[in-house]
């Protein structure tokens, strides 16, 4: 998960149990896992507010190419409409594309 192999693992777990008393190493996994659980969530909610924020620039961009192109809707070079600002809507749209893919190669590592 972080690149440990089983040896730095046992260096840790020694380490751990000279420099904490043992009766107190339940306690401290303990807000070690909550710490971690706590950074999962906050993880899971950047990563929903990243896509939220790319629907609504997705949604900003065909409307204003909507706008733009009076109602009249072409297929830009993603599969969106690109109306006659279809440059800077595109723009948008690319980068979005890209922040979300950015995220989602992070969320798989």
């Amino acid at each position: 998960m972080f690149g440990l192999g089983l040896w730095e693992i046992v260096v840790i777990a020694v380490a751990a149990l000279v420099l904490v008393r043992p009766q107190d190493l339940p306690k401290i996994l303990r807000r070690i896992g909550r710490g971690y659980g706590h950074l999962l969530r906050l993880r899971e909610q950047v990563m929903r507010t990243a896509r939220d924020l790319e629907s609504e620039i997705r949604r900003y961009g065909e409307e204003r190419g909507d706008r733009e192109s009076g109602g009249e809707r072409r297929a830009g070079p993603h599969g969106g409409s690109a109306g006659r600002g279809g440059a800077e809507s595109g723009e948008l749209r690319d980068e979005a594309a890209g922040l979300y893919r950015r995220l989602h190669e992070e969320e798989i590592e």
